[in-house]
């Protein structure tokens, strides 16, 4: 009996992944073609976004950033990368996000050091500030804990379509764990 619910639990993981991927292969392929450059929407978020592309930290200064009309945006991604093209992509309706800088961070991360996620959120947190950083996941855990789909946009909150409904990757366990390496890491 152990044994099945082992391979029940590996097929269930092994079908989340395929899910996901052909999910993010649908949005890189159907968001580009009706995607703006943030330049031309909004000057605000776009000084938000140069001013962390301008730290000494990121190293590639030529990232593009791009707002995503597309309803494919809506159902899973808050914004995401593309570090082969220098490209981020984020949806219209968190440009006034008052996380707006801590999300482009973490995106400025997958770019800059790693698709992994825990290496994108410390390079967020040395690029915006521990102390944002940290605000921002006491933020985070607040919303989870109410349920709200605003919780973390990295992982799973504001990506709340289908990959939200299989999967819960950023429970409190794991944001007690980045608070932790937040704190070893960045003393």
């Amino acid at each position: 009996r152990g044994g099945l619910m082992k391979k029940q639990k590996r097929t269930f993981k092994i079908l989340k992944s395929i899910i996901f991927f052909v999910i993010c292969i649908a949005i890189l392929v159907y968001t580009m073609p009706f995607a703006k450059d943030l330049k031309d929407v909004d000057d605000e978020s776009y000084a938000i976004a140069r001013g962390l592309i301008s730290n000494d930290l990121v190293v590639n200064k030529d990232v593009k950033i791009y707002v995503g009309h597309t309803p494919l945006m809506y159902l899973y991604a808050a914004a995401f990368a593309e570090p082969e093209l220098s490209r981020v992509f984020v949806r219209r309706d968190l440009l006034k996000y008052e996380y707006f800088d801590v999300l482009m961070a973490h995106e400025l991360g997958h770019i800059e050091v790693s698709y992994s996620q825990d290496k994108a959120d410390l390079f967020a947190a040395k690029l915006v500030g521990k102390d944002r950083f940290l605000n921002y996941l006491a933020y985070a855990e607040n919303r989870r804990k109410n349920k709200s789909r605003l919780s973390y946009p990295f992982s799973n909150g504001l990506c709340a379509g289908l990959y939200a409904m299989i999967t819960d990757p950023f429970d409190s366990e794991k944001i007690k764990e980045l608070v932790n390496k937040v704190h070893t890491e960045l003393k």
